[in-house]
């Protein structure tokens, strides 16, 4: 008998990537996403809203192994999101759907008080069910950059989305795509 589970590994990751992830997440609007990078720890939340940011997009390599960077990422919910179910997309940068070794961190609110937790395994942050249309979404957070058992992968930031969960049914933090998809 052929061993063909590596095969039938790539459909089903296929299928997942392709057809479950991009069903999660109907609409998508990215957020404006600004860095900075903390000079030491700990660094208190006052200190990070009162610094110098500078715009961050996808892909930017946002630390050193064990650094912490500070993330502000801004946002609206559009007018016809009005009555959905709408979260937040956060993903640093995620590796696979292992939880150990990588960035994790706080999302604050403008006043400092923490909201949720962001990891790989749980990478949304609720803004508003249902959603009124046009809020202000003004988030702040600090990951700690862990570096990765592989050494080709730098860790990045990906800008966060905005995205409206499907009205009939909450997805598990496993199916949060780690980029939303339209």
């Amino acid at each position: 008998m052929h061993d063909e589970s590596r095969r039938i590994e790539e459909r089903v990751q296929r299928l997942h990537d392709q057809r479950i992830k991009t069903a999660v997440y109907a609409a998508t609007v990215p957020f404006e996403v600004a860095a900075w990078q903390a000079p030491g720890e700990p660094v208190p939340f006052e200190e990070a809203a009162a610094a110098s940011y500078e715009p961050s997009s996808m892909g930017t390599p946002w630390g050193p192994p064990w650094g912490t960077t500070w993330f502000r990422m801004r946002g609206r919910v559009p007018e016809e999101w009005a009555g959905r179910r709408v979260e937040a997309v956060i993903d640093l940068g995620f590796t696979g759907d292992w939880s150990g070794n990588q960035a994790e961190a706080f999302v604050h609110l403008t006043d400092g008080t923490p909201l949720k937790a962001v990891n790989p395994l749980n990478q949304y942050v609720a803004i508003a069910n249902p959603a009124q249309g046009g809020e202000i979404v003004d988030y702040w957070s600090a990951p700690r950059a862990s570096p990765t058992p592989r050494p080709t992968r730098a860790a990045t930031a990906s800008p966060t989305r905005c995205c409206p969960a499907r009205a009939s049914r909450t997805p598990s933090p496993r199916a949060t795509p780690s980029t939303c998809r339209c």
